[in-house]
């Protein structure tokens, strides 16, 4: 979070600079702690899929790696979860 203090500007022009503050105060103020972690409202749903993605696939090599011979099933529960985040992803109508 942007300081008061002025020492690194930014650019060349002050007024500019008290600009880019203070709209990232106000982004930081819409997306709250929340907002942090998973984006604004608009790229929460693409980052929270992205994340389920992520964690589907980290967590299904770690259970085919660590209990080699429950790696189907394992994959048959996490697959159709993977797929329907990758569809929704993918499958968005651009603005």
């Amino acid at each position: 979070m942007p300081d008061e203090k002025t020492e690194g500007r930014i650019g060349t022009d002050p007024a500019a600079d008290r600009k880019l503050i203070l709209q990232a105060k106000k982004m930081d103020l819409e997306a709250g702690w929340i907002g942090r972690v998973i984006g604004s409202p608009k790229n929460a749903p693409n980052n929270l899929a992205f994340l389920s993605i992520l964690l589907g696939f980290a967590s299904g090599v770690g259970l085919s790696l660590t209990y080699p011979s429950q790696w189907l099933e394992f994959w048959k529960l996490i697959l159709p979860i993977l797929t329907l985040a990758l569809g929704y992803v993918f499958g968005q109508k651009g603005s």
